[in-house]
């Protein structure tokens, strides 16, 4: 995080550092970790783990209550491998040895959002809402499983691989977050969004999906935003 946040500063110069106030016209650059946390529809919800993230941004002060943030995050979902297994039920119990490896799914959202503040910029601390759209990039990792079977006396093993797929949707995401001040030009955040993600339609019948069974996910970042003005 400590290289990405050296990155987004050699971007900005040369710059001069300014109050962390939200004075018009001025920006900032942050860098943010926490926790991703598929929440729908049921089957991505049961297959994935929470995950570990994190991002940058670069937010431009339109005034002293209204900003616009262009960020970028990586949220790598682990495939719940515990809960597959157990759901093969008969297939794990035949298997004398059953393994699955990779399966994962890396989630890399470009966002816009328009943040608005309900505290004034000298306040130590405030509550702001967070509402924008975003381009999701979705990698699946290649996924392998392997099992060993018993046949009349004799022991065979099995290989597969399923090739990981690529797909890239927008989608919408918001939220609130809070802020608080820790310096002349530092400010510390945490930020809850939910994001839904308008997924491609897999279905043969030639009917839409239900809005249900979009991918969704709840992020829940802290992070820190550094005040800065060429």
């Amino acid at each position: 995080m400590r290289k990405l946040l050296v990155a987004l500063l050699l971007i900005s110069v040369p710059v001069m550092l300014i109050s962390a106030d939200r004075a018009p016209g001025s920006y900032s650059i942050g860098a943010f970790g926490g926790l991703g946390m598929p929440m729908g529809p049921k089957d991505f919800k049961d297959s994935f783990k929470k995950a570990i993230g994190f991002g940058g941004e670069f937010k431009y002060n339109m005034n002293e209550t209204t900003s616009l943030a262009v960020s970028f995050s990586y949220v790598p979902l682990k495939l719940d491998v515990d809960k597959l297994t157990g759901d093969l039920g008969t297939m794990k119990a035949a298997a004398a040895d059953l393994k699955i490896t990779g399966g994962n799914l890396n989630v890399s959202p470009i966002s816009v959002n328009l943040i608005k503040y309900f505290s004034p910029p000298e306040a130590s601390a405030g509550i702001y809402a967070t509402l924008g759209g975003a381009y999701y990039m979705m990698k699946f990792t290649d996924m392998k499983i392997s099992s060993t079977y018993s046949f009349g006396g004799q022991t065979q093993t099995f290989e597969e691989t399923a090739k990981g797929e690529s797909e890239n949707d927008f989608g919408l995401n918001g939220g609130l977050g809070v802020e608080f001040k820790a310096g002349e030009t530092v400010n510390i955040f945490v930020e809850g969004k939910y994001h839904y993600i308008f997924t491609k339609n897999d279905a043969t019948d030639g009917e839409s999906n239900k809005a249900g069974d979009k991918m969704q996910y709840l992020s829940v970042f802290g992070g820190i935003r550094l005040g800065l003005s060429r």
